[in-house]
């Protein structure tokens, strides 16, 4: 099932979600060049969506995301529902046994609220599911939102997730 399904949107959305589809296609495939590309450009477009205030971004920061994913796309930014999809299509592949360390990277790139369960169950399969180099990308990623969120509930289910404490400093 794609995006579209769940939310019916305008031809940008449409593009938006087809090229979301075809990365993430890309991802579950066999070329790796391919694979790392697929996995550059979602995670571009998930932080570019992130940001608090897409007005800010200056001229050389949307320079920088156009020379990672065609223009077209950046005029929609991604939203809730289609930062789920994705970080479910991601954490799908890495529970596959398909984890490479930039698909945790990408997923650390989605909002806090969105990727912060699914990739403590990621990292709670650690050694199974991921080596040290994408252990080591998901608690960068993890880092990250704990850092980004300004829920506390985050950092309360994170660290009973994880079966340690740690005091915000």
């Amino acid at each position: 099932m794609t995006i579209l399904a769940v939310c019916g949107c305008e031809a940008g959305r449409r593009a938006l979600n087809d090229h979301l589809a075809n990365l993430l296609d890309r991802v579950a495939g066999e070329d790796p060049e391919l694979k790392r590309h697929a996995v550059l450009q979602i995670a571009m477009l998930l932080e570019r969506s992130t940001r608090a205030d897409q007005a800010e971004l200056g001229r050389e920061q949307e320079r920088f995301y156009a020379s990672i994913v065609p223009r077209h796309l950046l005029a929609s930014s991604i939203n809730r529902q289609e930062h789920e999809w994705v970080v479910e299509r991601l954490s799908m592949l890495v529970r596959a046994g398909n984890a490479t360390p930039d698909m945790l990277w990408a997923i650390g790139k989605a909002s806090p609220d969105v990727g912060i369960r699914p990739l403590l169950v990621l990292l709670g399969a650690y050694p199974v599911l991921l080596d040290d180099e994408a252990a080591y990308q998901a608690l960068i990623a993890l880092e990250s939102f704990l850092n980004q969120s300004s829920d506390e509930n985050h950092m309360h289910y994170a660290t009973n997730y994880v079966g340690f404490t740690c005091a915000p400093v």
